[in-house]
């Protein structure tokens, strides 16, 4: 299993920002490579949703269920995308001086590719990780993109 976490600080209420990370809407202001999504279940505690995803030129279709717990956004994918054997995740708010830190955590296990050595696995398990790192730095960054040069990431 790798973990990821990354975290960010944004002059705004924790309810705002929660509000912001919940509609999909407005998340994906941040994430451009969803290219669809379909809410197939919503009662404002808990969303089930298929995402279509452009990831690395092929496009996915990814089934998430999310779940509002207090100011915490946990969600998984039943079927996960094609390069994992599982995902989970949280989008987490918190009030700080001045607004709210806001923190993307990730688990995963990558698809081991036929052929693929441990070494091999581990290479791309680093890069992805990168990836993952880069990509949820951009999602946090898109929130209030005007107040960014007054808020570092942590």
């Amino acid at each position: 299993m790798t973990a990821v976490r990354v975290e960010r600080a944004v002059p705004a209420p924790p309810r705002e920002v929660f509000a912001h990370f919940w509609s999909i809407e407005s998340l994906r202001e941040g994430w451009p490579s969803i290219t669809g999504f379909a809410i197939l279940h919503e009662d404002g505690a808990h969303q089930e949703a298929r995402m279509t995803v452009l990831r690395d030129g092929a496009v996915e279709d990814i089934r998430i269920i999310r779940f509002r717990r207090g100011l915490d956004i946990e969600f998984f994918n039943p079927e996960p995308p094609p390069m994992m054997t599982w995902h989970r995740g949280a989008w987490r708010f918190r009030p700080i001086a001045g607004g709210c830190l806001i923190t993307a955590e990730r688990e995963y296990d990558l698809r081991r590719r036929d052929r693929e050595t441990e070494s091999q696995l581990l290479d791309r398990e680093l890069s992805f990780q990168d990836a993952l790192e880069a990509r949820l730095a951009e999602i946090l960054a898109s929130f209030h993109p005007g107040e960014a040069a007054c808020c570092s990431s942590i």
